[in-house]
């Protein structure tokens, strides 16, 4: 289920939308468009899986909305490397390549867990966490520090 629909593909592209799609029905098409979304969102879902969160993400709205825009962010790019491949932004970039940047970015994100909320019941066991953060005391009540590793130390 894609969490993107049209009009969000073209909020993203802004004023080229107008080009979208492209008379006489040659590609990309607006079921093309729907089509990259679909693939973005297996690909959101896939690593909401990989951290414990159950998919297709319902709930809390600001984190739906946030999937939606990123769906929407990776259609946008396809469909603008399709019709705009010139260079239109800051700098002599693409549409397609800022609008990709930032789809790499909202996944990078979700990888790490920066992004996604306390509230959709992903426990802490689930998250990444360190020895040092798992482990905070030793046996005895000690806080525990982080060794020193010397090349003479035997194990």
């Amino acid at each position: 289920m894609p969490y993107a629909v049209e009009g969000d593909i073209r909020r993203h592209m802004g004023r080229y939308s107008d080009g979208w799609p492209p008379a006489l029905g040659k590609p990309p098409t607006v079921a093309d468009g729907l089509a990259f979304a679909d693939t973005a969102s297996g690909t959101i879902d896939a690593i909401l899986n990989d951290r414990g969160v159950e998919t297709p993400v319902i709930a809390p709205l600001s984190f739906v909305n946030f999937l939606r825009d990123l769906s929407a962010i990776y259609a946008a790019s396809l469909i603008a490397a399709a019709l705009f491949p010139q260079a239109a932004g800051p700098g002599s970039t693409t549409l397609h390549e800022f609008l990709m940047k930032q789809y790499r970015l909202g996944l990078d994100d979700l990888r790490k867990g920066d992004v996604i909320p306390d509230v959709i019941g992903v426990s802490g066991s689930q998250l990444p966490r360190s020895y040092w953060t798992t482990n905070p005391t030793d046996e005895d009540g000690n806080e525990t520090t982080i060794p020193v590793f010397s090349r003479g130390m035997l194990w």
